[in-house]
Parts: C-alpha cells; structure tokens; sequence
C-alpha cells in the first residue's frame, strides 16, 4: 500500500477551517460576555430606579425652595444655621438637644480695676512710674 498523499490546497483548508472556527468561537464567547454584562447592568438599573425617582422629587422640592429666594438669603441662612454665625449686635443662643450635654459655665470674675496685673505692674516698674 501507498501512502495517501495529501495536497497543500487540502491542508490550507483545514488550517483556514480550523481559524475560521476559532474566530467564530470566539466572537459568540465575546457576545454571550456582552450579554451577561447587560443583564447585569439592566438589574441595576431596576434597584437604582426608586432612588432616581426620590433624587428627582428633592430636587424639584429644592427648585421650589430656591425660587423663592434669594443666593444672599441663602447663604445667611445657611451660616447661620450650619455655622452659627450672627450679624453684630446679635446673640446666638444654642439650645442642647439633651438636658444631659448641657452644663452650665460659671462666670469669669470680673476684673477689678484697683489691682493691676503682674504685667501692668512690670511695665510700670520698667517705666519707672511705681
């Protein structure tokens, strides 16, 4: 028995057979990849949807609050509420939430105006007035 020869054209046609199959393998691997990454994207989209639509209504209700103001009114309000800020004259009063945090600050004796301080005391004596 001969050995059954076979031809370059045959063997080219495998080969070219055998990469037409793998690219076409791998293009509905990459396709069925792309399908799971939309599903999951979909379910997401599904959960994030109720938040979206709360997003919404705080923003319309923000809208609301801002046409009926002023940017400086604004940001007064906001200092003063965030900050704690006054104008001058004013007094700002902070009031606890708990009795418990709230402790009362004894007062600073007053400084009497006879005794001077041991610094006024120096200067004086450095100045040669005592």
């Amino acid at each position: 028995m001969k050995p059954v020869q076979i031809s370059r054209e045959v063997w080219a046609m495998a080969v070219i057979a055998v990469v037409g199959l793998a690219i076409i393998a791998s293009l509905v691997h990459g396709i069925w990849q792309l399908e799971v990454r939309l599903e999951k994207i979909r379910a997401t989209e599904a959960a994030l949807q109720p938040l979206l639509a709360s997003a919404e209504e705080h923003h319309a209700s923000l809208l609301d609050q801002q046409s009926g103001t002023s940017l400086t009114e604004s940001a007064e309000k906001w200092a003063r509420v965030h900050l704690g800020w006054a104008r001058p004259g004013e007094v700002v009063l902070s009031v606890p939430l708990t009795p418990s945090a709230a402790t009362p600050t004894p007062a600073a004796p007053p400084a009497s105006p006879t005794s001077p301080s041991l610094w006024q005391r120096l200067q004086a004596w450095l100045n040669g007035e005592g």
